[in-house]
């Protein structure tokens, strides 16, 4: 039960950084050459490595529930596998970004590297079928539409 709230509340703080880190910088005060007011480099800078480190969390979150399901099944009638469970989320609460990019580091690109090229072609086969599957579909509605 206290978990499951952590996670809860975990999934929230996730969603809350990213909107925040999803905002645009507010422009410059200076112009540059062309008039235009554009977000000063060190705010472009500071955005680009928030979305790294929101990415790192979202990451850190997929991996987190993926292994806890698997873990559910096989190891969570063992003593204190709660408490344990409990202790990782309030690891993670705490230590949210800073937390996220060692995991990410150390744990999770170990565990994928042998398997990126394996699953950029699943992707890519992916891909292409989900724009055949969407131009089916938009095609279909497009002439029901037609009709309608």
């Amino acid at each position: 039960m206290t978990s499951s709230l952590l996670g809860l509340l975990l999934l929230f703080l996730n969603v809350f950084d990213s909107f925040k880190t999803l905002k645009t910088p507010p422009p410059s005060r200076r112009r540059n050459a062309s008039g235009s007011r554009r977000p000063s480099a060190r705010a472009t800078s500071i955005r680009k490595r928030e979305m790294k480190a929101t990415l790192c969390l979202w990451v850190v979150w997929a991996f987190w529930t993926y292994c806890v399901k698997i873990a559910d099944k096989f190891i969570g009638f063992f003593p204190f596998y709660s408490e344990l469970k409990s202790f990782i989320l309030i690891f993670l609460l705490l230590t949210r970004k800073s937390g996220a990019h060692p995991i990410v580091l150390h744990v999770i690109k170990p565990l994928i590297r042998p398997y990126t090229d394996t699953l950029d072609a699943l992707l890519e086969f992916a891909e292409g079928w989900g724009e055949v599957i969407q131009y089916l579909v938009q095609s279909t509605l497009s002439w029901i539409q037609s009709y309608w």
